[in-house]
């Protein structure tokens, strides 16, 4: 009826039923003098976080214009890394720290002063590939890799992404950090693929030689330092 509130109610004649729970939706009917109120326990907090963040996020969001859906709005890759960021922190924030485990044992993230220094390490680490490439080359697509960090797990480079992470809050400018962040993991993965290739390019049908795939790995260091050089403008 007109009036009334918007909770789920069921009213009814008796004056008392014992609670009815519903496992494991986590439903129960509470029965309190004729008024039957339905409720939910919180057993997934992150879930409401998330939900919560969601309606915030459109809330802040400029309106959108009108003119039907014949002219959508359209947004560059900055806006929607501007718009997205900030949400992604709160989410981050918001939901229970994920377990990364190494040998059975938890590894936390490292502190600022901590990422700060892998970061400087592994600048240093692309440097000194970049200076020596002809000479480590020779050796092969796993020497290329290992000062990578993805052979072995002597470089400063090993987990890098957590490194990056833990800097990004630190950014003068997290739109630039977080685009330079992105770009340096899309080509560390390039580098990577190249060097790990180049060891079966003889035995294959794919042509070319392997140091075909070491000069395309040799470009993908050289913008990797690049954008490691823009975030450290940004937190240093």
């Amino acid at each position: 009826p007109k009036g009334t509130s918007q909770s789920l109610s069921l009213f009814y004649c008796t004056t008392h039923t014992p609670p009815l729970h519903r496992n494991p939706n986590h439903l129960t009917l509470h029965t309190i003098q004729g008024q039957a109120t339905l409720t939910t326990s919180n057993t997934h907090p992150p879930m409401y976080s998330l939900l919560f963040l969601i309606v915030l996020f459109l809330l802040v969001s400029p309106p959108l214009p009108c003119g039907g859906l014949s002219t959508p709005p359209t947004f560059t890759r900055k806006q929607f890394i501007r718009a997205s960021v900030p949400l992604s922190i709160l989410l981050s924030a918001s939901l229970p720290s994920p377990a990364h485990s190494a040998g059975g044992k938890v590894v936390e993230p490292p502190s600022t002063e901590a990422a700060l220094a892998r970061f400087t390490a592994s600048r240093d680490t692309l440097n000194s590939l970049l200076s020596q490439y002809p000479a480590i080359s020779a050796k092969g697509g796993d020497e290329i890799r290992r000062y990578l960090g993805t052979v072995g797990t002597t470089s400063p480079l090993l987990g890098i992404r957590a490194t990056l992470k833990v800097l990004q809050d630190s950014a003068d400018d997290i739109v630039e950090y977080t685009e330079a962040m992105e770009d340096f993991d899309r080509h560390l993965a390039s580098a990577d693929q190249e060097a790990y290739s180049s060891m079966f390019v003889e035995f294959s049908a794919a042509k070319g030689k392997p140091e075909d795939f070491y000069d395309r790995a040799k470009k993908d260091v050289e913008i990797m330092v690049k954008q490691l050089n823009i975030m450290a403008n940004e937190i240093m």
